[in-house]
């Protein structure tokens, strides 16, 4: 499974455990493509996978409850989204059309 809970039996895996491994992944670990926090979405893909094991075992015979079921992915803090001013707005539609014709320039001599 992951080393941070594949030392211990599987039967001894709490909710607290995966908890605690689930919420590391938002806090402390970084996307190896982009250097960036993990998202939520990463890290409910990681409790689906530990959810499945779980189920499997219990589906076996060799679990009475899935502890995945009591673990919860905080929702992550949206940043706040920047708009253009109108100002900012009007100064882009005005150079728009200059950089229509170097695309085009470009298109046609590249």
């Amino acid at each position: 499974m992951y080393p941070a809970l594949g030392h211990k039996r599987l039967d001894k895996i709490t909710s607290r455990d995966i908890q605690k491994f689930i919420t590391g992944l938002l806090v402390n670990e970084k996307n190896l493509n982009n250097g960036k926090a993990l998202s939520r979405k990463t890290a409910v893909h990681h409790l689906n996978f530990i959810s499945d094991v779980f189920n499997c075992a219990v589906r076996m015979g060799m679990m009475t409850d899935n502890p995945c079921r009591r673990v919860v992915v905080q929702k992550t803090e949206q940043s706040e989204k920047e708009i253009y001013t109108l100002d900012e707005v009007k100064k882009l539609f005005r150079n728009l059309p200059n950089v229509i014709k170097l695309r085009k320039n470009k298109i046609v001599t590249g």
